[in-house]
Order: structure tokens, then sequence, then C-alpha cells
């Protein structure tokens, strides 16, 4: 997106990083343990060092082959406590996981009308996120509308917070969190360097905007904390990413697209599934019983006295 407004750009497209929902995907597949692929989503999300240090230290007394294993990828590929906040605090990378949900209707279909499909979709999808992004701008908003109310949330929370300065340029702090507020007991001391765009909770190196500790300290000293907060999630950026227009066809298209009709029962569901979707349960121990006569070696489905109580 800096790419359209000009601006220098990073090397944070040549900075590969790992899928986390396949990660864990990979890992239950090893090791078939539903409570360690948990373990390493919590990994996956943590925001600190050390509770991912933690984590591993809590997966090495369950299972050490694991371990071993997971310390076998780096972790700046796939932990974001680790990332630098080159992916801007997103963990799933997979670009055909995000297409699906548009392709589903049209995925048994020639690959003619797939592109069809994708050529109508994608221009009616621009249209409406840069008209989206136009009215917000129009209405004088800089940010989406959820953003603004999350730094709402969060100058909220820098009033209960105090904040001393420790340098005559105004960029690093020291902001307390108080457990008590009027009793003045601090609850914890964070380091924020506004130089730097760093706090100890990690997340404004993360996520690119500020957090509560970072308004705090922008408070003490009469600085503009939105100044802040990366040209990404500007709306000006946003409107230019889709402002580009798809023409009409010259020709008639014509989609075919075929749909069950059949509306008894139960409905169908049309989402494509993959291996890091399936609900994974632990085992209960206790069989699966018939629902209509309670016996355990059948299901209702095949159950005998589905249609009707049988005689003699």
């Amino acid at each position: 997106m800096l790419r359209l407004e000009g601006q220098h750009v990073s090397n944070y497209h040549k900075e590969k990083r790992y899928c986390l929902r396949h990660i864990a995907a990979n890992y239950y597949q090893r090791y078939k343990s539903d409570e360690e692929r948990i373990m390493i989503l919590r990994m996956g999300n943590a925001h600190r060092a050390h509770e991912v240090d933690a984590l591993l230290s809590e997966l090495c007394g369950k299972n050490e082959q694991g371990y071993n294993y997971m310390l076998g990828i780096p972790r700046e590929k796939w932990l974001r406590a680790y990332d630098g906040g080159h992916r801007y605090g997103h963990m799933t990378t997979n670009l055909t996981e995000v297409i699906n949900s548009s392709l589903k209707g049209t995925r048994h279909l020639p690959i003619t009308s797939v592109v069809k499909a994708t050529y109508y979709r994608l221009a009616t999808r621009f249209v409406k996120l840069s008209k989206e992004a136009m009215d917000w701008m129009v209405a004088g908003h800089i940010f989406k509308p959820e953003l603004q109310q999350l730094f709402h949330t969060s100058a909220a929370h820098a009033n209960a917070m105090g904040a001393i300065c420790f340098s005559r340029h105004q960029n690093q702090f020291q902001v307390s969190e108080y457990s008590r507020p009027l009793e003045g007991i601090v609850q914890n001391n964070y380091v924020v360097d506004l130089r730097h765009r760093t706090c100890d909770c990690d997340i404004f190196q993360t996520f690119k905007y500020p957090c509560a500790h970072v308004f705090a300290a922008c408070a003490s000293v009469h600085f503009d904390v939105m100044t802040l907060v990366d040209p990404v999630y500007r709306l000006q950026t946003v409107f230019k990413v889709y402002r580009n227009e798809s023409f009409p066809a010259t020709r008639p298209m014509t989609l075919i697209l075929h749909c069950d009709t059949d509306l008894h029962g139960r409905p169908h569901s049309t989402r494509i599934h993959c291996a890091e979707d399936m609900i994974v349960r632990e085992p209960t121990g206790q069989a699966k019983h018939c629902s209509i006569c309670s016996k355990p070696d059948h299901t209702k489905k095949k159950c005998p006295l589905k249609s009707g109580p049988r005689i003699g």
C-alpha cells in the first residue's frame, strides 16, 4: 500500500513468514495432541518473549520430541513476539484461504466460469471498498471507525496511568499502571520509546499503532499521538488501494451456477475444509449411542426403528 503513495518501502515484502494455522496443523498431524496444538497457537499469538519461553518449557514437559520439533522452526518465522512487526500482527499469510469464500460457489465449474466469476466479484468488491473509504473520509474520519474506537478505549485506559519523562527530547518515558489509582499503588511499569516506537508491552511495535501506555506518555507532554500511527491504517491509503476500477466486458458473459434444490433436512455446508480447519475433540471414553433406540452398535441413520417398529 505504501508503494501506491510513492513512499519508501521497507524490506517487508522480502520477509517470508509461515502461517500459524498451518504450523499448528502440521504439529497435530505428527503428535495427535489437541492440547499441545492449542499451546502452539498460544505461542504464536503471544506478544512477549517470556510468554513464549514459558509455553515452550511447558511443552517440553509434555512432549520433548514436539519441543525439539518446534525449536527447529526459526522463531521469527512464526512467533509474533519475534516477528519485529513485519506483518502488523497478522498470523495467517496464505492468500488461498482468503479467496475460498469468494470461489466456493464456482469451484466445480469450468475454469472459464471461475475466471468470469472472479472478475465480476473483484470489480464489485473494489467499488464497494473504495466507496466505503471515500464516505468515511467525506465524513471527516482519518481512520476506520473500528480503529478510532480502539484509540478511544486506549485513551480512556491511559487516564488511570502515570508517565514520567526521562529525556530532554521527550522521547523516553516510564509509564506506570496503577491497580488502585486513588491510592497510588503501582501494578506494572513499562518503558516507552517514542523515537524507536517501542513499548514493553510489545503492542506498539507489533501492530504499528499506539497502545494505552503510548497514549499516557504523549498526554504527559502534550504530544499528538495520532502522528505515531502507521500510514497503512489511514483511510487515504486504503482508498488508493481500491481506487482502480474495472470495465464492463464488451461481450456478454453468462454464468451458470449449479445449486442443489433439495431443501429437505439440515442444510449442507459449502465451506472448503482443509487440515487446519478440522475440529479436534479429545476422546471422552464414551461410546456413541443411537438417539432413537439408545443402542451403541449403530447410529440413528441405520437404526431399524427409524421408519417405525418392526413387527414379526
